[in-house]
């Protein structure tokens, strides 16, 4: 992503403090709101404890507090799901691979209301080629587990694939978000494995 997020650093530990409460508590807040975008700086405040003066000292207003969530939520996903890639380098690619596709479903669906918060951001922020390239980020270590089990395939061939893989995959979660699909999980593993034994001759663990 970005980084048009602070209107002034926080550099000191009480600084830091006051944005990670601010951030926490618009966190908090999304849960329990049915449209995050009507969530005011003040209420934000009285949420984290601290005055309203102290959340304009660091945020730019609504979209700058949106995208310090947004920056937050999309960096620790990401680092989560790396994490994920990196503990399945010694198992069976399969078995690798549905990790991954299990531990993208749950950081997507675990908290529904905090997703959908974070994909209205994405578009009001301007951020959605950002957030691809992250994405096509994450594809590129996948591609790399793949290739390193799977040397015959060619490697535009695999990355690819995996971007195609991820992109269906993606738009059953998203129709989950917003429109139930019902067996979300078996929907996701039906149309990322279609996609990776056709074009790659790989099967995921079922």
């Amino acid at each position: 992503m970005t980084e048009p997020v602070f209107k002034k650093q926080p550099r000191q530990s009480r600084s830091r403090s006051v944005v990670e409460a601010v951030v926490s508590a618009l966190e908090q807040l999304i849960e329990r709101t049915p449209d995050a975008s009507d969530l005011s700086m003040r209420t934000v405040a009285r949420r984290a404890g601290v005055g309203v003066g102290s959340v304009y000292d660091y945020f730019n207003g609504q979209d700058g507090l949106f995208g310090a969530f947004l920056q937050q939520l999309t960096r620790g996903n990401f680092d989560a799901l790396e994490q994920v890639v990196r503990e399945g380098e010694a198992l069976p690619l399969g078995v690798a691979l549905r990790r991954v596709l299990t531990a993208s479903l749950t950081t997507y669906l675990e908290q529904p209301k905090k997703t959908r918060a974070a994909i209205t951001f994405i578009v009001r922020l301007g951020q959605v080629e950002a957030i691809v390239r992250e994405r096509d980020r994450f594809a590129e270590l996948v591609a790399a587990r793949i290739m390193k089990d799977r040397r015959e395939l060619a490697p535009e061939l695999v990355r690819a694939t995996v971007r195609l893989a991820f992109d269906a995959g993606m738009g059953v979660i998203m129709a989950e978000l917003w429109r139930p699909v019902g067996d979300v999980e078996r929907a996701v593993l039906d149309v990322v494995d279609g996609v990776l034994s056709k074009r790659l001759g790989i099967d995921l663990e079922r």
